[in-house]
């Protein structure tokens, strides 16, 4: 029923030029509105952050999907069969690496790797990096876009090695891989005083596993270590696998399975696979950087706890709110953080007298480093 009949061909409502006026009118005052609010709530949220140290808001929407998407359909993930989720995270070969930085493959003996080089890198410095994947996945393709991240910031020629993985490889493979690339690297001329042995999540605790090896083989130690979300510890013992265990992409089957393959059977309390129980007596400076949300949070505070009762210099960083081994995920600006941190590490423990001044954007500078040890 009509009210107010309006004759046919009559173009009241919206027609007329008036109509139409009124109508624009009120979008623009809507779009304001919009605009000012998402400006408030920005500055609202960024005052909030600073002064709770609270996540940033990329890391608040990552860690709300991993709760309400990503975990209830993640029994679906630990499905999946093996290969799948190979080939799932080899497409990070995809990714278009930094400008500046150029891959050349090589072989270690019988370990393949691959150079990367950044045009601008000092004379004399590198990096050895060991990639993560649970022991099980990941390899040169995966990580090659961070470990070129890493190999420019750092300015540092990088070793990237893809060593073998469970189940077909169990452990020790993994290890002699590479202990074998680490003497591989110092038997081409590579001074251990200039070099850097870095490595996230698998990878972090083959840092330390290489650096125990070679102790004990008698084999000059690298400079320092930079250990990410690193496993060191398969007795999974830490109470952050109790209080994290819903708020990490990373989960308690998960990890477990993890052991199975990789251990299959062997001692998880050995030393050479869960560092925490190890003597690090003489080990080189280590930097250390976990998630305060990620399920192996635990691993690297026993371990940092474990080093400086041996007297090793340690610098620890948790980050508020992250996950595990979010430093890769270089679109969080604590990833980006991070890794000016461990840049700052680098040159702090690799300065070189007549290294040329890397160029430091205004942001960066903002930023100051304060290592915690």
């Amino acid at each position: 029923m009509r009210l107010f009949p309006v004759p046919r061909g009559s173009n009241f409502g919206g027609g007329t030029a008036g109509g139409t006026h009124f109508k624009r009118r009120g979008l623009q005052v809507a779009s304001i509105l919009v605009a000012a609010t998402t400006i408030v709530l920005g500055w609202l949220l960024r005052r909030r952050r600073r002064r709770e140290n609270a996540p940033s808001l990329r890391g608040q929407v990552l860690a709300f999907w991993v709760r309400v998407v990503f975990r209830p359909f993640s029994d679906r993930l630990l499905e999946f069969d093996l290969d799948r989720l190979r080939r799932a995270i080899d497409r990070g070969r995809f990714i278009r690496l930094p400008s500046g930085v150029t891959v050349k493959a090589a072989s270690a003996g019988k370990v393949q790797v691959e150079w990367v080089a950044p045009d601008r890198y000092v004379a004399g410095r590198h990096l050895l990096y060991l990639h993560g994947g649970g022991f099980m996945m990941g390899g040169l393709g995966s990580h090659r876009h961070w470990v070129a991240s890493l190999a420019r910031a750092f300015r540092a020629k990088t070793l990237h090695l893809e060593y073998r993985v469970a189940p077909e490889h169990p452990y020790p493979a993994s290890l002699e891989d590479c202990v074998a690339s680490y003497r591989w690297l110092l038997d081409s001329g590579v001074d251990p005083q200039h070099l850097i042995l870095a490595g996230e999540s698998a990878g972090g605790g083959l840092v330390i596993s290489t650096l125990l090896r070679a102790r004990q083989e008698g084999i000059p130690l690298p400079r320092a270590g930079i250990c990410i979300s690193g496993v060191f510890d398969f007795t999974f013992s830490g109470p952050s696998h109790i209080e994290n265990s819903r708020s990490d992409y990373v989960e308690p089957r998960g990890v477990h399975r993890m052991e199975q393959h990789y251990l299959a059977g062997h001692d998880p309390r050995d030393p050479m696979v869960s560092s925490v129980f190890a003597d690090l007596t003489g080990l080189p400076p280590l930097y250390l950087v976990a998630g305060a949300a990620e399920l192996l949070l635990s691993d690297t505070e026993l371990l940092a706890e474990r080093a400086r009762e041996c007297g090793v210099d340690v610098t620890l960083r948790v980050i508020p709110g992250m996950l595990h081994a979010f430093p890769v995920m270089l679109f969080l600006p604590e990833a980006r953080r991070v890794r000016r941190e461990m840049t700052a590490f680098v040159e702090e423990h690799l300065a070189a007298p007549n290294a040329a001044t890397p160029a430091v954007s205004k942001r960066a500078k903002r930023f100051v480093p304060q290592f915690r040890t």
